[in-house]
This record gives C-alpha cells, structure tokens and sequence, in this order.
C-alpha cells in the first residue's frame, strides 16, 4: 500500500494545531520518492492527526483506547468532518472517503472507490460485497483488499501508545499470528468444524431427549401389558354369569306370563288411559292454538311499536340532514369567491417560484465563484512556493559568484583552468541572469493570479448581494403556496355547495313522512278468551269422568302388588346388564391387551433405534471435536506458529545486530513450562550476551524494551513482506523512539533503513521529537511552514 494524497476537512486536530479547517497534502509530490519521510512541528501541531489519518482504515490508532474503541465524533471541529485518502495496493489506485456527522443524529458514511478507465467506481469483491457508505461493508472490503486490520495496526503501523507484544495474552497472539502466516483457510476450516460439532450436539441432545420420552410410556404400557395377562380367566367367568343372569330373567318372565290376568280390573284401567289421553290430546291441540294466537298477538304489537320508532326516526333524520345541508350551503359565497381567485392565486405562485428558480440560479453560479477563488488561492501559495525556492537558489548563486575574487589563484592566469572553485563561481555567475528572469516571470504570474482573484471577488460581491434576498423570496414563495392551497380547497367545495342547495330545496318542497294506519289486537284477545274457557271446561269434564272410574276400580278386590313383580323383574334386569357389563369390560381389557402388546414392542423398535442413532452421533462428534481441536490455534496453527517463530526471531536479531550490535538477541516461546507440564502460550526471551543472562522483555528497561520490541514488530512486518501475499510498500511509525538515548536513536534510524532494505518497503512515514533524526530523513514535510502560510493567508 501506498500513499498518495491525504484531505482532511474539519477535524480538531487540524484547527488547533494548523489554524485551518481543510488541509490537503499531495504526498506525491511532497515526498516524491524519498524513502524516509518526517512529519516536523512543534508541539500539538497536528502531526498526530496526519499520521493517524495516512491509512484507510476507520479508526484513529493513537487516539483508540486499550480495548479498541474509537469514535470519530470526539475529533470533530463543528457538525461535519471529511477524509479523504487515495492510495495505491497491488498495482490498483483506491479512494476512501470518510464523512463524519456530528448533529444531533450522529453517523458515519465510508466509502471506498477504484479507479477503472480514468473514472471512480465503488469497490466490489468477488464474493458481491461491494462499498455502499456502510461502516461494516467498507471493513470487509478493506479486509478483502490489504488483509485483517490487526495484523496491518501491529506489525506496519506504529502508533503512539501501542500496545506491546509482551502483553498480549496467548489468544490474541495466536490469531494475530495467524494472519501473520495467512492461515485463515485452516482457521475457516476449525471454525466449520465446531460448527458442525455444536449442530451434532444439538441433535445428540434432541435424540437423548426423544430416547427419555420414549422410554417413560415404553415402561408405562409394559406395566399395563402385565396387569392385563390374566385376561382370558376373567372373561371366562363374566360369560357364565351373563348366561345364569339371562336364564333367571327368562323363567321369571315366562312365571308372570302363565298367571290368569285380570280382567275387569284391566278393562277398567283401559277405560281409564284411554279417558285420560284423549282429553290430554284435546287439551294439547287447544294449549298449542293458544301459544301461535299468544305469539300472533306479540308480533301485532310489536310491527306496530317498529312503525312508530320507524316515523320518528324518518323525521329526525329529515330534520338532522336540512341542518347539515344548511351549514353546507352557508359556505357558498366564500367557495364562489375563492373559485373566481384561484387563476390570480396561481399566477402570483408562479411569479415567487421563477424568482425563487433565479435566485437559486445565483447561488450555483456563487458556489462555483467560490470553488475559482480557492482554486485560485491553491495557484497563489505554489506561485509562493516557488518564488521561495528561486530566491534561495539566487543567494546559493550571489555566494558561490564571490568567490571569484575571493580565491588565492584569481591572480594566477595560468591556474585558471586547474581551480573548480573558480569555475563553479564564473558557472554561478552567468545563471545569476537566469534567475532574475524566473523571479519576474514568477511575479507577473504571480499579479496575473490576484488579479484574477479580486475579479472573482467583485462578481462574488455581486452574487452574494442578490443570494441574500433569498430568504425574503422564500417565504413570500411559501405564502404565495399556501394562499394557492387554501383558495383551491375552497374552491374544490363549490360543487358541493350546489349540490347541497339542490337536496335542501327538493326537502322543504316534500311532505313530511307520515306514521301508517295501525291493525288491532281485539280480534286476537277475543279468540285467547274462548280458548281459556275451553281448555277450563275440558278439564272439569275428564276430572269428573276419572272419578267415576276410579270409584267403580276401588269397589274391586285387590291382586298381587303389581310393585313387587315389578321388583322381581327389575332386580333380576340388573343383574343381567351387571352380567353385561361385565363381560363386555372383559372384552376391552382382551382388545386392549392385544393392542398393548402391539405398541409395546413398536415403542421398545423405537428405542433401539434411537439408541443405534445416539451412537453413531456420538462417534461423529468425537470425530469432529477432534478435527476441530486439529484446526484451531492450539493445533495446526500452533504448530504452524512454532515453525514461524525461530523465522521471527532471526529477523529481529538481524535487526538488532545491524543496528545495534551484538548484546541482545531474542527467542520466541510459545510452549511454557507450569507445575503440570507444558502449556501452550507465547513469551518473548530477551538473551543478553554481556551477562549471560536472559529474561522476559517485561523486565527490561523503558529503552531497551523499545527497540527489542520495535525490531520484533519490524521483524514480523519483514516477515509479512517476504513470506505472506500481502505486500505493503509503507510503514508509519508515530514518536516511537522517545524512551531512546542519542546512540540508540541514531541506530532506530539505521533499522528503519534497514527494515526498508530487506522488505523491499518504499516508504516510512515518521514523527520524532528528536531534530537530529528529523534532519536525517529523506524529506521533511514542516507544518510550522503550513501554519505560517495558514496566518498569512
């Protein structure tokens, strides 16, 4: 990856260290092809900022907390801020745009861009994720381009108060580790395996529950089955005592049938039923004519109370819509007023909205003003810029030119030819006129750009003066809508005003409604009257005539109680629906008992085959636990790590010994030893070669920790170079020599060059405090020269 251009509008940073609210620096042509490039500045000048901002990536690295966290919203000056980056990865040019809003509905847009035949178009991956102004689809189409964002902020990103590799804990080192060696398909594959062990889980615990239920009614109906064996000996039973019980009913019966029955008393109790049901008859017919009048008569008076509920209403709702089409009609003068106003109306909104259309004309027109005299003002400062540089130029030429009457050989003619330093100050001389003409050309220029600025000026004074009477024409433009709006509801009301006139009139020249003639009930209570008096007389008449009969029964002597042949026969019925019911419980407990059997052994089928399927689920998950054990960082990838690490360390102890000499050399452990053995974990081994000691680089001094553990991460980023297909062709490095005495800072500077050496890297971008190590940089960008040029400006 490599920087192109940076822009930054409205960040904090930027105001209070620069004076300015946009800053854009074009690092092409700032730092050309300098390998090492230094940020200079005073305290609190923004070299912060810009270094945090030269990488696409949505967060801030020195202003990010110990846990990650980030939000761009606390480095916002104002309501909105904007970045903008253009990079290059893997021969592809890209832009990310970051827009920060800061109201009182916070968002951030980010947006990544490619470069495809001279135009911008979004970034879309091969797997269809594609750049929309999301913060997680800008991510993943980062990571899809430059790699995992951890593994970039660790090893080629060097930020101020990094977070040291001693303190990461063995998880975290091993999947940065991890995309360190690009071992994200073995990671994947670990990922998909307990996938796919927690989903057999899953299963094996549904199966286990299922085999519960299973077994709970399998014992239940087994129970069941064996309380109902003795079946066949109960239902043997219960069939000879419904054939005794039947056999008893039937000789009684035949018993009572033999005996002589008696007559005259049977024919008087038939005389007597005989009386009794047909005056019940009569008296039924004569009960169910009286209910259809009773119901007849209820009906009447009801028809006739609906009929008068019925006018009554009509000539509520008669006099309910006369006063509804009277509030209608009162209307009707305004409607036909605003009717007959409606085209005025509409010809004033038409003259506010042309105004307003020019007036928003000019407002472009002062926009693009605006962007000519920025552009303009750019112009201006590289004008400046370059007068600066000829004027040094001049002064390097009026020095170097006095020299020819300053050396020892100008009065030697012979040593003319033989004394560069001559000839350089005759060269200086003659180029003397040269640069005089680069100055004036420069100065017309120069005259030539303000001239064009105070001509922009003038028109934007113009434009402006007419874009402030925009607000006036808005709101007369927003009267002029809701005039127009109003007279055109009244005016839509119009038709129903003439409608409402229409109905008003047609009602007050109609009759009122009338209530209809009423039948009367008379006719019906007289017909109940006769009924009651029937049903009275029929009923004295059968009382009359069943006294006489029961008279002439009393007068007859008595046989056996009919009750106690009753009983018998009663006694001996029970006895047989006992035999009955009996037998037939005893067929459902045999029906039963076969179906018992039945379910019993499908339940038991189930069961087993159940259990046969827990097993081999059993066997898969072990099997895919320990694939998935084999994929993860405690397997291959640890061993993938362990390989690496001796790689590691000989990298970084080549630093150390290019630079620094041969005291300190550094070793990797990712196996620790505890009370139970071996373990696996990371620790860095600091070997000192003067005392023949080592330890871990925790306990080493601030200084020394610095450069063992920034020739480490040095390290690994050449081994990200060398090893891995992700390729970046700059570091960033952020007041990371700070805790360094002058020796140890001077060799800091040769392991950048170093590093950039053995990684094939471009470029370093750096921030010292240190003016020493500033000035042996390639190229310095001051923004203390910015600055000045801010205040000037």
């Amino acid at each position: 990856m490599r920087i192109h251009s940076l822009t930054l509008e409205g960040f904090m940073g930027v105001r209070k260290g620069l004076g300015r609210n946009t800053l854009h620096l074009d690092l092409d042509a700032l730092a050309g092809d300098g390998a090492l490039v230094a940020l200079k500045g005073a305290n609190g000048r923004g070299k912060t900022t810009i270094m945090d901002n030269l990488h696409p990536w949505l967060l801030m690295p020195s202003r990010a907390s110990a846990a990650g966290g980030f939000s761009y919203y606390d480095h916002v000056d104002g309501t909105r801020a904007k970045k903008t980056l253009v990079w290059s990865h893997a021969g592809k040019t890209y832009r990310s745009e970051v827009l920060v809003i800061n109201e009182r509905r916070r968002r951030t847009e980010a947006y990544l861009f490619e470069q495809q035949a001279q135009r911008w178009q979004p970034v879309v991956l091969a797997d269809g994720t594609a750049s929309d102004g999301r913060q997680d689809s800008y991510t993943r189409c980062l990571e899809g381009i430059l790699g995992s964002a951890q593994l970039f902020l660790t090893a080629v990103f060097s930020a101020q108060h990094k977070r040291p590799l001693s303190s990461y804990r063995n998880a975290e080192i091993k999947a940065l580790l991890s995309d360190l060696l690009g071992l994200d398909a073995i990671q994947a594959l670990g990922q998909q395996a307990q996938e796919t062990a927690r989903l057999l889980k899953s299963d094996l615990q549904h199966q286990r529950e299922q085999a519960d239920h299973l077994q709970v009614p399998k014992e239940r109906l087994q129970t069941r089955w064996q309380q109902c064996q003795q079946v066949a000996q109960r239902l043997e039973r219960a069939q000879r005592y419904r054939q005794q019980a039947q056999e008893a009913l039937l000789a009684e019966r035949t018993r009572q049938a033999q005996e002589p029955p008696p007559t005259q008393r049977a024919q008087w109790l038939a005389q007597r039923q005989a009386m009794q049901s047909m005056a019940e008859q009569q008296l039924s017919a004569l009960k169910a004519q009286q209910q259809r009048e009773a119901l007849r008569l209820q009906q009447m008076r009801q028809r006739q109370q609906d009929r008068q509920q019925a006018h009554v209403h009509a000539v509520a709702e008669r006099t309910r819509r006369i006063d509804q089409l009277q509030q209608i009609a009162q209307h009707q003068a305004v409607a036909q007023r605003a009717m007959r106003r409606l085209p005025l109306r509409q010809a004033v909104l038409e003259g506010r909205q042309a105004q307003w259309a020019q007036i928003q004309a000019h407002q472009q027109a002062l926009h693009g003003i605006d962007g000519q005299i920025r552009a303009a003002q750019d112009q201006l400062a590289g004008i400046e810029r370059e007068v600066g540089q000829v004027v040094l130029r001049q002064q390097d030429l009026q020095r170097r030119s006095r020299w020819q009457h300053e050396v020892p050989c100008t009065a030697v003619v012979s040593l003319h030819s033989q004394c560069p330093l001559l000839a350089d100050a005759r060269t200086a001389r003659l180029h003397q006129a040269e640069v005089g003409h680069q100055i004036e050309s420069l100065a017309r220029r120069k005259e030539g750009v303000m001239a064009d600025i105070r001509q922009a000026q003038a028109q934007r004074g113009q434009l402006a003066q007419v874009v402030r009477q925009g607000a006036p024409a808005q709101d007369r433009l927003r009267r002029a809508e809701a005039a127009r709006e109003q007279g055109a509801l009244w005016a839509a009301r119009w038709p129903e005003c003439e409608r409402a006139m229409d109905e008003l009139r047609r009602l007050r020249d109609a009759a009122p409604p009338s209530l209809p003639v009423e039948e009367s009930p008379g006719d019906v209570q007289a017909v109940l009257a006769d009924m009651a008096r029937r049903i009275q007389q029929i009923e004295a008449n059968t009382w009359e005539a069943l006294a006489q009969v029961d008279a002439q029964l009393a007068a007859l002597p008595l046989p056996e109680p009919q009750a106690r042949r009753q009983a018998r026969l009663q006694v001996l019925s029970d006895e047989v629906q006992a035999a009955e019911a009996a037998h037939l419980h005893a067929l459902k407990q045999a029906q039963e008992a076969e179906v018992l059997s039945g379910e019993v052994a499908r339940l038991d089928g189930q069961h087993k085959e159940t259990l046969l399927v827990i097993e081999r689920l059993q066997d898969a998950l072990g099997h895919w636990l320990l694939f998935a054990r084999c994929m993860s960082h405690d397997g291959l990838i640890a061993l993938a790590i362990d390989e690496a690490g001796p790689v590691l360390s000989q990298l970084a102890n080549d630093l150390l010994l290019a630079c620094y000499g041969p005291r300190f050399t550094v070793s990797i452990r990712t196996l620790l030893e505890t009370a139970r053995g071996d373990k696996e974990g990371f620790e860095i081994l600091v070997h000192d070669g003067q005392t023949g000691t080592h330890c871990p680089v925790g306990w080493m001094s601030g200084g020394e920790r610095v450069w063992i553990l920034e020739s480490l991460t040095r390290g690994m980023a050449l081994y990200l170079a060398q090893a891995s297909g992700q390729r970046y062709a700059t570091l960033f490095t952020d007041e990371a020599d700070g805790a360094l005495d002058a020796d140890r800072k001077r060799g800091f500077m040769a392991m950048k060059r170093e590093v950039l050496r053995l990684g094939g890297y471009a470029q370093e971008f750096f921030v010292s405090q240190t003016p020493e190590l500033t000035a042996m940089a390639d190229v310095v960008i001051d923004l203390d020269t910015l600055s000045q040029i801010a205040m000037e400006t």
